[in-house]
């Protein structure tokens, strides 16, 4: 079982995406280096850790700071 922050952190991750316009697709392809889209999908459903280096990409990608996804 994932802890409860990795499933909040899902959350925000997702919501940033969406706001961002990208498709999981679209992450999946522009993360160096480059995921699954079932690798996406299992991070913004809270069912995997993510590394640090991983969260800075997306924030960058985002337009976000790498905090917000705690918050």
């Amino acid at each position: 079982m994932v802890e409860p922050i990795y499933k909040h952190v899902a959350k925000r991750i997702r919501a940033a995406r969406e706001r961002a316009g990208f498709t999981q697709y679209e992450v999946a392809e522009l993360l160096d280096p480059q995921m699954t889209r079932a690798a996406v999908q299992q991070m913004e459903r809270g069912n995997s850790r993510q590394h640090l280096h991983v969260l800075d990409q997306l924030a960058e990608l985002y337009g976000c700071e790498l905090l917000d996804f705690l918050k």
